[in-house]
């Protein structure tokens, strides 16, 4: 078991509702629309993207580019916050946010904040500092390289292990080997594919490995009710859903749902 002292981020019950970009099956990603929603419904954790502009500004935005969301193929690197905030996004022409901007607005919400690039580490740092919320932050990323920068430079924010651990723990399985040491959570896919084969990554054997490690398990993005309850009955200590009013029918029956 890690002797890392737990984060006040995990101040809540288990299993923790976690509404992924806002809600991607009922509203328009990173958006303040999104967010709203998910907040309306009682969410008080919400999982954002972030990217950097040319000038270092820190947005919330998924994609490299603005193409999927847009028709246009600027990418966020090379634009600068003016230019972005121009940019409308989707059908409804929202506007990109800033994350300094989605911190002030619920200033006593959870931010689950998956860094997208390494070049945004630093920028996210000053402004976690300047709006004091790395109490109430989770920084993650796919690369283990990010994520090893992000605990020099964020070490106030709850840790999350990169795609190389994470994969280290399903090997360690019941052993007891594996990452756990710095971090405080990891966020696995239910289930992975591997060429032609669909592995299932969080298991009971999983979940045990990882609770061992001193690891929470926050699974992403799950939007099947039977997963969202198979994901319950195997402990996990929460699930990242872009369907976050489904999850909320789903713990209000199984009598585990609190809101903010």
């Amino acid at each position: 078991m890690s002797d890392r002292p737990t984060h006040p981020f995990f101040d809540h019950p288990t299993p923790i509702p976690i509404a992924h970009q806002g809600g991607t099956t009922e509203r328009l990603e990173n958006t303040l629309d999104a967010f709203a929603h998910a907040v309306a419904l009682g969410y008080r954790y919400l999982d954002v993207d972030v990217r950097v502009s040319a000038d270092g500004v820190v947005v919330a935005f998924h994609d490299e580019d603005l193409r999927r969301l847009t028709g246009r193929p600027e990418r966020i690197a090379d634009l600068t916050w003016k230019e972005l905030s121009e940019v409308e996004l989707g059908a409804e022409r929202a506007p990109i946010l800033r994350l300094d901007e989605l911190l002030d607005r619920w200033d006593e919400h959870r931010f689950l904040i998956e860094i997208k690039t390494l070049r945004a580490v630093d920028p996210l740092a000053e402004v976690l500092r300047s709006t004091s919320a790395a109490s109430r932050v989770c920084v993650a990323a796919f690369s283990d390289r990010t994520t090893a920068r992000l605990r020099r430079a964020i070490p106030d924010a709850a840790q999350s292990v990169g795609r190389v651990g994470t994969g280290l723990r399903w090997l360690a399985g019941l052993a007891g080997l594996g990452p756990g040491s710095g971090a405080d959570v990891m966020h696995p896919p239910l289930r992975q594919e591997l060429g032609p084969f669909t592995v299932t990554v969080v298991t009971e054997r999983f979940v045990r490995s990882a609770h061992k490690a001193g690891l929470r398990v926050l699974p992403w993005t799950i939007d099947d009710p039977a997963d969202m309850a198979h994901l319950i009955g195997l402990g996990v200590d929460g699930i990242n859903t872009g369907s976050p009013t489904l999850l909320r029918d789903v713990l209000t029956e199984a009598g585990l749902w609190v809101g903010s």
